[in-house]
């Protein structure tokens, strides 16, 4: 008897737990499946003991319940098949393969009910002695196959799956395969080759252990309330048990060895423990809660302690995105959602959408992408949506209605995310693994984590801003030191070059007026030459200045226009002086060719180039200016024999106020002929290359674009 209602209460138990799996999920065909086998198991168990109801149970009661346990056994069987396989394919089990089974296990339960499979029973103390008929093998076979089926459709899955679904499926897989395989062997196997069967007041409780871990399975990540209040309730059974259980011992202990009459001992001892009692309740709690937490309730989280472990993450990370995915992540995980994302707004209107997502290969992992320009789950709200209401009016008075969006998305909840000084995005939440919707304690958490997220991106962003204001400041000031160290440069060096040529045309000057009548006409010819040069190093000073300082400034405007390299050659004759031209050889191609330029800056490169190489070459040798033509450019080449420079210089040659004292013996420039001639090369779109060796001389190209057709 006592047996009995033990399993009827185990039943009632199993088949709350069905409810709570078709609740975790109704829309998921594998819930369904399982709440199926739930019944059938809850169904079964009490049938297999109801022989316990009798002292003597007679042989019609035995086989009896032989053949409802049977048909139990054949229908929780196929169940089981149609749960993995709904398992394995997330979607429901074809017709195709429904009816076979159904109309199967129909065909063995008629033969059970009408004797072809056991044809009597009887008990004998607490043996069973059967009688087999052949069709039982069928039956076994039937029932080995479709476990076996089942079985490997969850090796199958666990193969595939990865995370949070690898460790569901290993719950359901070895809570069903230790378990169901001892009552087949005990129940089927058994009997088979012995003809005797074992009581079922012990064995058949076995199922408790299959339903209790697929439920667990199921439920894990989507926990429901009644669980939240039942965590506490053990942390508070657990932590009063801890504070009287040893208190009460202690009492007892004390009034034991002292005897009855040792009463203000015990009111001491009463008040020590009731003082201690008190100052560790706390702690003892915790530790309680923990306890729970950690062995009857895996998986549950707990709202406060989350969101503090996320607010210390959050503060030890600097950069916005980086701590908006990993605490996003954590928040996923704990609460089993599929998704958590956080829609952060930036500069011109585009916004990134940050967080985490559920792939059943790869487990969680972090999402950093740019969100769709368009959208209602993107924009400003004043309240949480919720997917199921109907609408709700926006900042501004409109009627929004983004739950077309939010269902297309898989977005069960959308929560601004606020901070004191305004809307900082969105945080949008799926639904709990399975499809299960959120619950309330969830959503209160996510209120609370989209008010942190929003603290915690409006300091990183000011922090950001700030950052790059300050950078921006920093290249301004860089920027404004270069330009007062180059005007320092320039003052110094220019009043260097300006000071030579000024007294040597000073010193002439003066000597033609005081001695003109003294000297003869070779020498004041000779000052004259030398006034002359002089003054013209002076323009060429100036004038290197002047065009520094409109390239420097963007005062030169780029005027482009179809040139011949004839031309070209011709207008660097003009600008060189006779003793100049008569040291440079002009070599042009044989095919004439146009070139798309600016006149101005392609000659003002080519003539500070000319420059540097007459310059640094001997006097006796020439230098060439040389063009060349391919398929879609022409290229310039000055060639000198000068002592060439060495590589690691190769880079200042280029700079302001850059001259190679150890080279450059004749003192005779700025060190901006290179300066400007680069500048013009990089408004021109090109740039200017060196092969040099020392003690050989320099080569000095640069290309340009050619232009289609031909001057004759």
């Amino acid at each position: 008897m006592i047996v009995f209602l033990f399993a009827l209460l185990v039943s009632a138990i199993l088949l709350f737990l069905a409810g709570l799996v078709i609740a975790a999920s109704k829309k998921r065909p594998a819930n369904l499946w399982l709440a199926a086998f739930l019944a059938c198991a809850a169904g079964w168990l009490p049938a297999s003991v109801t022989y316990t109801l009798y002292s003597d149970p007679p042989e019609s009661i035995l086989l009896l319940t032989y053949k409802i346990t049977y048909t139990l056994d054949l229908l929780a069987l196929s169940v089981l098949l149609f749960f993995g396989y709904s398992l394995l394919s997330e979607g429901k089990p074809p017709k195709a393969m429904l009816f076979p089974v159904f109309i199967a296990d129909a065909i063995l339960a008629a033969a059970s009910w009408s004797g072809l499979l056991i044809g009597g029973v009887s008990m004998h103390q607490t043996e069973w002695r059967l009688k087999l008929k052949p069709l039982y093998i069928v039956f076994i076979i039937w029932s080995a196959a479709k476990f076996a089926a089942f079985l490997a459709t969850l090796f199958r899955l666990r193969s595939t799956s990865r995370g949070i679904e690898r460790s569901r499926i290993n719950v359901i897989l070895w809570g069903f395969a230790a378990p169901l395989t001892a009552i087949f062997a005990g129940f089927g196997i058994y009997p088979l080759i012995t003809g005797r069967d074992f009581p079922g007041d012990w064995m058949s409780f076995t199922v408790i252990v299959p339903a209790a871990a697929s439920t667990y399975a199921v439920l894990r990540y989507r926990l429901l309330d009644p669980r939240l209040a039942a965590q506490r309730i053990v942390s508070w059974l657990l932590a009063v048990g801890l504070v009287t259980g040893p208190s009460l011992g202690l009492i007892l202990l004390l009034r034991w060895a002292a005897g009855p009459e040792s009463v203000e001992a015990q009111a001491h001892l009463a008040l020590s423990l009731l003082v201690l009692t008190v100052l560790l309740a706390p702690l003892i709690y915790r530790l309680t809660d923990r306890a729970a937490t950690l062995f009857l309730f895996a998986g549950l989280y707990r709202p406060e302690d989350l969101l503090d472990r996320i607010t210390r993450q959050l503060d030890d990370t600097i950069e916005a995105g980086r701590g908006l995915r990993s605490a996003l992540e954590t928040a996923c995980r704990e609460m089993g959602l599929e998704k958590l994302l956080f829609v952060l707004p930036g500069e011109g209107g585009d916004a990134r959408l940050l967080g985490c997502r559920y792939d059943r290969v790869s487990g969680y992992v972090q999402v950093d992408e740019a969100a769709p320009p368009e959208g209602e789950l993107r924009l400003p709200h004043a309240t949480p949506l919720l997917l199921g209401e109907e609408s709700v009016k926006g900042p501004g008075g409109s009627v929004r209605e983004p739950w077309e969006e939010m269902e297309r998305k898989g977005v069960c909840a959308l929560l601004p995310s606020i901070s004191p000084s305004g809307w900082m995005g969105n945080l949008l939440a799926g639904c709990r693994m399975g499809g299960a919707r959120l619950r309330a304690v969830d959503l209160d958490f996510l209120e609370q984590l989209a008010g942190a997220l929003a603290i915690f991106a409006e300091t990183r962003t000011l922090s950001t801003r700030l950052i790059r204001r300050l950078e921006v400041l920093r290249s301004s000031a860089r920027e404004l030191a270069g330009k007062m160290r180059l005007r320092r440069d320039a003052a110094v060096i220019v009043s260097h070059e300006l000071r030579t040529p000024l007294t040597s045309v000073v010193g002439f000057s003066h000597l033609l007026k005081e001695s003109y009548d003294k000297l003869d006409r070779w020498t004041v010819a000779e000052c004259v030459d030398s006034v002359e040069e002089n003054v013209s190093r002076l323009e060429r000073i100036m004038s290197t200045l002047e065009e520094v300082s409109r390239l420097r400034e963007g005062r030169v405007v780029l005027r482009m226009e179809t040139v011949g390299l004839e031309e070209i050659f011709l207008r660097v004759r003009l600008l060189l002086n006779p003793v100049e031209n008569g040291r440079v050889d002009y070599r042009l191609p044989e095919e004439s060719a146009l070139t798309i330029t600016d006149p101005y800056l392609v000659l003002l490169i080519l003539r500070n180039l000319l420059s540097n190489a007459l310059r640094f070459s001997p006097p006796e040798s020439k230098v060439v200016l040389e063009a060349s033509t391919a398929a879609d450019r022409a290229e310039f080449r000055v060639i000198d024999r000068g002592p060439g420079i060495r590589p690691e210089l190769l880079k200042e040659v280029f700079q302001p106020f850059t001259r190679l004292e150890d080279v450059d013996k004749h003192q005779a420039g700025t060190g901006l002929g290179l300066y400007a001639a680069r500048m013009a090369a990089e408004m021109l779109g090109t740039s200017i290359e060196v092969l040099t060796e020392p003690g050989k001389g320099s080569t000095f190209y640069f290309a340009l674009p050619r232009a289609q057709g031909h001057r004759d």
